[in-house]
């Protein structure tokens, strides 16, 4: 629900730290990010829902000084509408912007934008030939969400997405798909899950 690239330039040991930024005691860090809990997309146009039992994250986080951070996601082991499903991400990341913190210690508000290179896009397929649904999910910006950094040690934050208003288009609904109005596109969609997003070294958001 849900991989960005910052660029590198060369190894850094840790630097002064930006507030609101990202930061790692070394450079560059590779990140990871685990599920807290199963994450849903909800498509409440007709009150269905996808979730896996695994999703994962992954990115590298090059230099300091950055509030956005490219993520690359990957689900398995998926049901979608009731049926069995794969969601392939190939060609789309995640782009996280950290935001501001209300005040000091608090989470910081941010934003994600789901950003898929060319013609790529997220798809959800689920079910069999002749009984298939598909969904698709393209490329979208400012959808609210939250990060936070976790007491440690280790040091790592946690990504909190309580997005709403995503965009997603039904390409198939045949047979028996509980999916209708195939080639509609919707803008229902909300995706839910915490994530904890730990690095090859500590990370941490700079206050």
């Amino acid at each position: 629900m849900a991989t960005f690239s910052i660029y590198a330039l060369g190894p850094h040991a840790a630097q002064a730290a930006i507030p609101g930024t990202l930061t790692a005691e070394s450079y560059p860090a590779t990140l990871s990010g685990t599920q807290l809990n199963t994450h849903r997309l909800e498509l409440t146009d007709f009150g269905l829902s996808a979730e896996c039992e695994v999703s994962k994250l992954a990115g590298t986080l090059a230099s300091p000084g950055s509030a956005i951070v490219t993520l690359h996601p990957s689900y398995e082991k998926c049901k979608a509408f009731g049926l069995t499903a794969t969601v392939d991400t190939e060609g789309c990341d995640y782009l996280v912007h950290v935001g501001e913190a209300p005040s000091p210690g608090s989470s910081y508000l941010g934003s994600t934008d789901i950003e898929c290179a060319g013609a790529n896009l997220i798809r959800i397929t689920a079910g069999i030939i002749g009984n298939r649904c598909e969904v698709q999910i393209g490329s979208q910006t400012g959808l609210v969400s939250e990060v936070v950094n976790k007491a440690g040690p280790p040091k790592d934050v946690e990504l909190r997405a309580n997005i709403t208003g995503i965009t997603y288009k039904i390409t198939k609904d045949e047979g028996t798909c509980p999916l209708s109005l195939a080639g509609q596109t919707f803008s229902g969609g909300d995706y839910k899950g915490n994530t904890t997003l730990v690095g090859s070294s500590a990370i941490f958001i700079s206050d």
